[in-house]
Formats: C-alpha cells, sequence, structure tokens
C-alpha cells in the first residue's frame, strides 16, 4: 500500500509543482534603463544650480529604489541614436559588440525637459508664504526600435509658510525639505509610475554575449532577475530603417533566427542551450517570448 499511496501523493503535488516551473519561467527579468541629463526649459530665475542634472539624478536614485530596473549611467550619451549605433562605435562592452568604455546598451531611455521650475512669494499678515511649482516633459523611448513607448507631463506643486528662501545645488543634501525639493519629489514619484506602467508593454531584451561550443552567454545574470528555464526569442538586426524626409532612424529589420533556454545564471550573465533554429552569433537580440 505504502507504493501505491506514495504514487497518489506524487500526482496530487505534479500539478501544483509543474505550476511553480511555469511561473519561474514568466518571472520578467528587471529591464535595463538610462536617464539622461533634463534640459532646462525653465526661466532660470529660480535660484537653483544644475535643475536638468539635478533631476536626473534624482529619477535615477528613485528608480534604483524601485528594485524593478538595472539603471545605466548614460550622462555622457545623447540620444537613441548614439544608443542604436554603439554596436559599432566602440563605446560598448564586448558583450554588447563593442569595446572601450565597457557600456552596455541600455534598452530603454529617459528623456526629459524641466518646463517649469519656480517660486512664489507672498506675505499676508506679516506671515511669508512661498508656493513652488516643477513641470516636466517625459519621453521613454525604447532604443531598439527609436520608438517612443510613451510621452508624458508631469507637475508638481508645494506651499509653505515662514520658509526659508536659501537656494544652492539643486538636488543636494537638505534640498528635500525646501519647498521646490518636495515639488520636485512629486514629479519624481510621478515619473517613477509612468515610467514603470509603460515599460511593463516593452519586451525585455538582451544580447548574446558569447558563445563557447553548444554555449551561448547572455548579457543577463542574477543581478536583473534572470531564471533558469527562461525562453527567449533570437534575432539578428538588419538594415536600417529611416524616414525619406527627416533622415530619422525608425529602427532596424530584425529577423528571428530561433530560440534559447536558461540554463544556469551568474551574477552579470547567463548560459543558455539553443531549443530552437541554429545560426546564433555573437551580438544577436535575445527577447521575452511574447504570449500565445
Amino acid at each position: 500500500m505504502r507504493p501505491l499511496a506514495t504514487a497518489l501523493g506524487l500526482l496530487l503535488f505534479a500539478p501544483a509543482f509543474s505550476s511553480a516551473a511555469e511561473e519561474i519561467k514568466k518571472v520578467t527579468p528587471r529591464k535595463q534603463v538610462a536617464v539622461k541629463d533634463f534640459d532646462d526649459k525653465s526661466n532660470g530665475n529660480h535660484g537653483w544650480h544644475n535643475v536638468g542634472s539635478g533631476m536626473a539624478e534624482m529619477l535615477t536614485t528613485a528608480l534604483v529604489k524601485t528594485g524593478k530596473f538595472a539603471v545605466l549611467e548614460r550622462k555622457q550619451l545623447a540620444g537613441v541614436a548614439e544608443e542604436q549605433a554603439l554596436a559599432g562605435s566602440g563605446a560598448a562592452a564586448k558583450g554588447t559588440n563593442a569595446q572601450t568604455g565597457k557600456i552596455v546598451v541600455a534598452g530603454l531611455q529617459i528623456y526629459g525637459a524641466v518646463t517649469e521650475c519656480g517660486m512664489q512669494e507672498r506675505s499676508y499678515a506679516m506671515v511669508k508664504r512661498q508656493t513652488s511649482r516643477v513641470a516636466c516633459d517625459v519621453r521613454l523611448v525604447d532604443t531598439t526600435t527609436g520608438e517612443v513607448v510613451k510621452s508624458f507631463q508631469s507637475a508638481g506643486e508645494e506651499s509653505a509658510t515662514g520658509v526659508n528662501t536659501a537656494v544652492g545645488q539643486f538636488g543636494a543634501a537638505g534640498f528635500d525639505s525646501t519647498v521646490i525639493g518636495k515639488a520636485t519629489r512629486k514629479v519624481i514619484d510621478d515619473i517613477v509610475d509612468q515610467v514603470s506602467a509603460a515599460s511593463e508593454a516593452v519586451a525585455w531584451s538582451g544580447k548574446i554575449s558569447q558563445l563557447v561550443g553548444t554555449k551561448i552567454f547572455i548579457n543577463s545574470g542574477s543581478n536583473d532577475n534572470q531564471t533558469v528555464g527562461a525562453v527567449y526569442d533570437v534575432y539578428k538586426m538588419g538594415q536600417e530603417i529611416t524616414d525619406p524626409d527627416s533622415g530619422q532612424s525608425l529602427g532596424f529589420e530584425t529577423t528571428k533566427v530561433g530560440a534559447v533556454k536558461v540554463v544556469k545564471v551568474d551574477q552579470k550573465y547567463s548560459v543558455c542551450e539553443g531549443v530552437e533554429g541554429s545560426g546564433f552569433e555573437r551580438g544577436q537580440i535575445v527577447k521575452q517570448k511574447a504570449d500565445k
């Protein structure tokens, strides 16, 4: 009776085990995102210094704290064209088709412009009251395709009485306690929420960094929440598509060459095996499989 009972027990728990395995495969790795310094298009009379770079620093920190993104430094890069050209420019890491600087290409880039950043001060019955308003225009761009995933505006306002009007470095220590700092924090929190929601519509993607025999290495590991059992489609990039009038890049033609499955996960990379197709090469895109 014991063998029969054991067999029945295994059958009863088999669906749960299968479900757990499926859940592992559905885990989405953290998407790589970069934040470019915001343009300061406000009137500049607010007295604070480095508004654009300060805004980008605050947003970068906030994105890291969510745990949802692998946030990359992008202060010195300027635009989608540079992101798309990284593979052949010598500015990216070898695992992502370049060498100098060891920079990994980000899948998503955030661009912003500060359109309002100022304070109004009024006195009522000898009581000083400050009101600060900060507003930004923001774009989230898929650097693989050049597509604007989302474009939106965000604004925050804060008022207080009897406050210190001192100014200084935007985003520096003590900034959050100021009226303009609190208004800015509202904007940052809103941008994080909107970017997090919009990024859900973008499939995770990485790249094949190396091939050793039948082993296929991709540039994503446990740091990105990569998991054993995950299956990704593999694409090779073809000709760049440009707008005939503006010459602006509209993305790249891609062709599916197969699929790979993660069999081992390290901190910064994962080892895969081919489960479909052939002709895998370094630099090819690995992308989350679409739900059927």
